[in-house]
C-alpha cells in the first residue's frame, strides 16, 4: 500500500466570530484524508474566546499545532511564520 502525502493546512484567526471558526475547524477535521498537519494561527492575543477553543482542539489532535502570535502581525506574517513550522 503506497503512503499517503502529508499535507499541511493552515488557517490564520484575528476577529473572526466563533461560529465561523468552529464552522471552519469542524470542515477540516471531517476531511476522509486523515494524513494532515493542522496549524492555527491566532494572529490576536487578546481574543480569549477563540484561544479557548482552539486550544482544547488542539489537546484532542495530536496532529494540530497552534500557535499565538504575541501581537498582530497582519495576514501575510502570519502565513509566512506557519509556513516556517
Amino acid at each position: 500500500m503506497e503512503k499517503e502525502e502529508l499535507v499541511s493546512v493552515i488557517m490564520c484567526f484575528y476577529n473572526e466570530p466563533i461560529r465561523y471558526v468552529s464552522k471552519s475547524v469542524e470542515s477540516v477535521l471531517a476531511q476522509t484524508y486523515k494524513n494532515l498537519d493542522i496549524i492555527f494561527i491566532l494572529d490576536n492575543p487578546q481574543n480569549k474566546i477563540i484561544y479557548n477553543f482552539l486550544k482544547k482542539i488542539e489537546q484532542e489532535n495530536n496532529n494540530i499545532v497552534l500557535v499565538v502570535n504575541e501581537s498582530n502581525l497582519g495576514l501575510v506574517k502570519s502565513l509566512n511564520k506557519a509556513l516556517q513550522l
